[in-house]
């Protein structure tokens, strides 16, 4: 009898073991580096937190500096894989905010010009102003500003319309009044700005140009909106983004992804979402395959990890924080898991680590199949030395899209 219940113990623990080892296996043969690999390529001199990234002409990437703390904005070239200072012109000061105009434009936010101030107030002197740079001739092109008679304000986001206007979120926040939410569209061939109606308070909107003349408006467990640009017309949709901590890109014909979590600060569960804004329905899929939401949205309205297509159906997944399990920290633990998201499978799909850890960081698709990873900072640094301004690397690394995966 002693003998049998021997055997059923050993033949017990053996399915026991066989099953662990089973699962590792099949747990280390589900990520798939079949859609690319990570390759590291050089550093930026200073740490960028939460700094823009701005694509420029022949494979540059400008990472825009903060005159406030002292870091000037620096070049990275892709071509000769080489990283430079740019000092823009004397009297220019930026504050980490830009995008691209094409033809050698970039739109600069929160600017100052020593000239005119003493550049040294935040709020006073450069929160608002725009200026329109030419990269090329290395010249001021115009100047304006968002500010109006109020107290401070937040640009949720900005981005080009497909006919180069300029289109912004912003809340203006005065001192003893309820906040106050507009579009603006910029014209800055013209120099010319058009604010919206004042619309209903949003929480940390984002806008995505759907066609030429509506952008979707997405918001932090909230309705979705449609602006439409032509007729000033801002419609509620019947469908509603359910999480907080949220990103969003638009992928396939007709739909948006959101990622986001049910807790503000994040939660060890994400929640991801499929929105079909051609039938206004949103339908919940699975989830991530690493936690790295933890930490909210900070100034600059930059989460943690980021996301980036890599083409139509297809979603880059890299970088943020994954909640401590023993003890507390606001910084959270570093994630170097990357995944991507597709479309025609609906899965997520782990495709390995990246060489460094990155937060808060920009992803930037170039036009030989490389997207670059730049800017921001290890989430392993304390927040005291990116706020005193660290002289930390920051590091660059590429993913190489496989190019077997457009077949």
């Amino acid at each position: 009898m002693k003998n049998v219940l021997r055997i059923l113990i050993f033949i017990i623990i053996s399915i026991i073991v066989f099953g662990i080892i089973i699962s590792i296996i099949s747990r280390n043969n589900k990520s798939s580096p079949d859609y690319g690999y990570f390759v590291p390529v050089n550093y930026l001199n200073r740490t960028h937190y939460a700094a823009d990234a701005i694509k420029l002409n022949n494979e540059q990437i400008l990472v825009v500096g903060n005159d406030l703390s002292g870091i000037p904005s620096e070049i990275y070239n892709r071509k000769d894989n080489s990283v430079n200072f740019y000092i823009f012109p004397n009297n220019l000061k930026v504050n980490k905010r830009g995008i691209s105009l094409g033809n050698n434009k970039i739109l600069l936010l929160d600017t100052c010009d020593f000239n005119k101030s003493a550049c040294r107030d935040f709020v006073k002197d450069y929160m608002g102003n725009i200026t329109v740079y030419d990269t090329n001739l290395k010249k001021i092109v115009s100047s304006n500003s968002l500010k109006l008679s109020y107290q401070s304000q937040i640009v949720y986001d900005f981005f080009c319309l497909n006919d180069g206007r300029v289109f912004f979120i912003i809340s203006y926040l005065p001192i003893k009044q309820k906040s106050k939410t507009y579009f603006v569209i910029y014209n800055f061939k013209t120099n010319k700005m058009i604010f919206s109606k004042e619309i209903p308070e949003l929480d940390i909107p984002k806008g995505i140009q759907i066609n030429k003349n509506e952008i979707l408006i997405l918001q932090n467990n909230g309705p979705i909106m449609k602006y439409n640009i032509q007729n000033n017309e801002l419609i509620k949709m019947k469908s509603k983004n359910p999480v907080n901590n949220s990103m969003y890109t638009k992928i396939g014909k007709n739909y948006i992804l959101i990622c986001g979590t049910k807790e503000p600060t994040g939660a060890s569960k994400n929640e991801n979402y499929l929105y079909d804004f051609s039938k206004d329905k949103i339908t919940r899929i699975g989830q991530m395959n690493y936690e790295r939401m933890y930490g909210e949205a900070n100034f600059n309205v930059k989460l943690p990890y980021n996301l980036l297509p890599i083409d139509s159906t297809r979603v880059l997944i890299t970088g943020g924080n994954r909640r401590p399990k023993w003890w507390y920290t606001h910084v959270g633990i570093r994630v170097d898991e990357a995944e991507i998201y597709d479309l025609d499978k609906n899965e997520f799909i782990p495709i390995g680590k990246s060489n460094y850890t990155h937060n808060r960081h920009n992803m930037i698709k170039l036009n030989n199949n490389e997207i670059i990873l730049i800017g921001g900072y290890d989430t392993y640094k304390r927040i005291s030395d990116i706020q005193s301004g660290s002289k930390d690397k920051s590091w660059i690394e590429v993913f190489k899209i496989n190019e077997k995966i457009k077949e």
